[in-house]
């Protein structure tokens, strides 16, 4: 099976309203169940594409949401020209993924970059689908944990 193939299955499995996707049996499963379940890190090939220094210091969260969402979603835009699509994109962030989600957040730093995220998305017709994937299992952290921050992407 190829990363096209795996992505179309993953994809499928989604529902409209932001329900986790049980990866073995494929069953939906409500926002309130639990525990999360996972995906892996190795079903995909994996090379960095850009990095991203911090320019100011915010909260974690803010960070994440910004580096690894927001801007991993620019550069789809900008440089992959995806338009029209739906992107498989996976986060260690519960936090983030809950937000986007919900599409709604307590923090007005938070909903301001959700805010961001949702025009970009708009503007280019893009369904954003989000999976977990364990932070020790995460490629993109591991530049960080060197003191670099990169973003990686799927071959």
């Amino acid at each position: 099976m190829g990363i096209q193939d795996l992505n179309r299955i993953l994809l499928s499995r989604t529902d409209h309203t932001g329900a986790d996707v049980r990866i073995i049996t494929g069953e939906v499963l409500t926002k309130k169940t639990f525990p999360r379940q996972a995906v892996s890190a190795s079903w995909w090939s994996w090379k960095h594409l850009f990095k991203v220094n911090w320019q100011k210091e915010e909260h974690i969260n803010a960070l994440e949401f910004e580096a690894y969402i927001l801007l991993a979603l620019k550069y789809h835009i900008a440089h992959l020209n995806h338009f029209n699509c739906r992107i498989f994109h996976l986060s260690d962030s519960f936090v983030c993924i809950s937000i986007i989600t919900k599409g709604r957040s307590g923090s007005r730093k938070l909903q301001r970059k959700l805010q961001m995220l949702n025009a970009h998305l708009l503007a280019s017709n893009i369904y954003l689908v989000l999976a977990h994937v364990d932070s020790i299992d995460n490629p993109t952290d591991e530049a960080s944990r060197q003191g670099a921050r990169r973003e990686v992407f799927p071959c």
